[in-house]
């Protein structure tokens, strides 16, 4: 399964830790709807994004959930 996770450091880090290898460190916050878009572009099974950068990406959150499975 391909997973793959983006936060900042300290949960990137915890995330490597635990064995997951895709991780996408976003430092500069505003930065995160962009980088979820790249990741979109991949074919990963899940994406884990920290509740904080969740909050600057909501608007492609929201179209996500709204896509039929």
């Amino acid at each position: 399964m391909n997973i793959c996770v983006i936060g900042d450091k300290d949960m990137t880090t915890g995330f490597r830790l635990a064995g997951v290898t895709a991780v996408a460190r976003v430092d500069k916050i505003n930065d995160t709807p962009q980088v979820l878009e790249e990741l979109l572009q991949k074919e990963y099974d899940i994406i884990i994004i920290s509740e904080n950068h969740a909050s600057y990406a909501d608007e492609q959150i929201r179209k996500l959930r709204s896509k039929p499975h």
